[in-house]
């Protein structure tokens, strides 16, 4: 990342090559997965939030867990490099089509993943440019034309997205950060990540939907691309009607104030027995990681 590899503790990415004797490593790195073989890892240093709460991420992206969203697995682990102590780190999985593979049982090979503005990271990107020339040049406010559209997209699974990244006024999206993918014989779906710029408090008053729509331009934040295909789908009553139920559903549940202050305090109590040793590590305050909280 940009911000991330600028720290003293940087962040590593692991990557099992078959060329070294084996593609991948079977351990229970996590237990809230159902699956322990990896082709990768993460040992993230919090990116935007290193010396922050050191939890941003991992709470903001589980609090999700349910939805449906995909979502990477957290494991906070006390680091030592050649036998000195490194800090702590997150352990998280590697987003890649290994990572869809395991969570959804699919053959990796038939898996498109792209991210931005329909870069490919695995697979092709022909049929979401076809996707996206549709909606730029079709009115979705006729339910007829709206129907193209949701034959290829999960609908369910967008609104969420959009839903929790507006929720969270995560102002580095979605002109970065976002990574979407679907399989040979389904919809395109959505990967909630990186939302370490979440709960921003420089934009704590933020119209998040409006961000999302484009309506408030910040231009490297939401160029138009990232922006169309909400605004777009917005303009279908169906559509916008859904979206605004979902979200009220989750602003009177989920997202009550008490429930994601308790989610976040049980994340913080995870790393808390490493908080000091971390902190001073870095020459930081250990009482700044609790008053970030």
């Amino acid at each position: 990342g940009g911000r991330s590899r600028i720290r003293d503790q940087r962040p590593f990415s692991i990557f099992l090559r078959g060329q070294y004797g084996t593609s991948e490593i079977e351990y229970p790195f996590f237990d809230t997965l159902a699956y322990d073989k990896f082709q990768g890892l993460i040992i993230r240093n919090s990116g935007n939030d290193w010396l922050g709460t050191s939890i941003k991420d991992a709470a903001l992206t589980s609090l999700m867990k349910g939805t449906g969203l995909d979502v990477q697995a957290f494991n906070p682990i006390a680091t030592y490099l050649n036998g000195e102590y490194w800090g702590m780190y997150n352990l998280r999985e590697k987003i890649n089509e290994h990572f869809l593979a395991s969570k959804h049982d699919l053959d990796a090979d038939d898996i498109d993943l792209l991210e931005r503005d329909a870069q490919v990271k695995h697979g092709s990107n022909i049929e979401y440019n076809q996707l996206i020339d549709y909606v730029s040049s079709t009115d979705l406010s006729n339910d007829s034309n709206f129907e193209y559209v949701k034959e290829r997209v999960d609908l369910e699974n967008y609104a969420i997205y959009q839903i929790s990244q507006a929720y969270f006024g995560n102002i580095d999206w979605p002109g970065n950060n976002v990574r979407y993918w679907k399989h040979s014989k389904g919809k395109w779906r959505w990967i909630l990540y990186d939302t370490d710029l979440g709960y921003s408090l420089g934009r704590i008053n933020q119209n998040g939907v409006a961000h999302a729509t484009g309506s408030i331009i910040y231009k490297h934040f939401n160029p138009e691309w990232s922006t169309l295909l909400l605004s777009s789908l917005l303009k279908n009553i169906g559509f916008r009607n859904q979206f605004i139920n979902r979200f009220a559903d989750e602003l009177n549940t989920r997202f009550k104030p008490q429930n994601v202050k308790n989610h976040i305090d049980a994340v913080f109590e995870l790393v808390k027995p490493e908080i000091n040793a971390h902190y001073t590590r870095w020459k930081s305050n250990p009482s700044n990681a609790q008053d970030n909280v």
